[in-house]
């Protein structure tokens, strides 16, 4: 992982991660560039501060995800990034987590959903977020039933990165039936990828970024 300058701790460190998060993108973007998007509120604050990019594609990677802030959701993120980037655009208009592998497989039969995932083996760059696994730091987790939860929690689940959830030594966790389960780009999907950049902060990040870094999914990072 590249080591960047670390950020201090300010009251509006969201908005600073982001903001040298989208100095960082940007000045890798290159035409003709397929850009993937996950979701989470730094890589809101971090589209948010892009300058205009290079014509380059834009691919939504992991379904809707359940919120209440209507402004903070997946497909919001991936419309914004599309006006700054003016190339096609990849949504994904299916939920992020089914019932069952079967009702995933059945979404994915939809033409639009196909092509967006079928997208996701020619992505060059990524932005991604960590989740910590925690019923107040995860969409994920707090979207699965309380048995389903606690079944990740005795897998050592400590982190998830675009749907993929992550033991301590940053080891997928399949507990649940999590990865089948998920309309997101998958494990080795992402590492194909050439360039992924996360984006978390806060103490209570830790042992998630620590995982995500121990993955090897991830090649920079941008945290306080």
């Amino acid at each position: 992982v590249g080591r960047e300058p670390c950020l201090g701790w300010y009251p509006d460190v969201l908005g600073r991660a982001g903001s040298y998060a989208a100095l960082r993108f940007a000045a890798a973007c290159r035409k003709p560039d397929v850009l993937g998007i996950a979701w989470g509120r730094t890589l809101h604050a971090m589209v948010e501060q892009l300058p205009r990019l290079p014509a380059c594609s834009v691919v939504q990677l992991v379904g809707s995800v359940p919120t209440l802030e209507l402004d903070v959701n997946s497909l919001e993120l991936v419309r914004r990034l599309a006006e700054r980037a003016t190339g096609p655009v990849f949504p994904l208009h299916v939920p992020l987590l089914v019932e069952s592998p079967d009702m995933a497989e059945a979404l994915l039969r939809d033409p639009l959903a196909a092509k967006t995932v079928g997208m996701f083996d020619s992505l060059t760059r990524a932005a991604v977020g960590i989740g910590a696994w925690a019923p107040d730091a995860s969409t994920i987790r707090a979207a699965l039933s309380p048995g389903d939860a606690r079944a990740v929690d005795d897998a050592g689940g400590v982190a998830d990165l675009c749907s993929i959830g992550l033991d301590a030594d940053g080891r997928q966790v399949r507990a649940a039936g999590l990865p089948e389960r998920c309309i997101a780009i998958d494990e080795d999907q992402l590492r194909r990828v050439p360039d992924v950049i996360a984006i978390a902060g806060g103490a209570d990040k830790v042992p998630a970024i620590r995982a995500a870094l121990r993955s090897g999914l991830i090649h920079r990072l941008v945290t306080n």
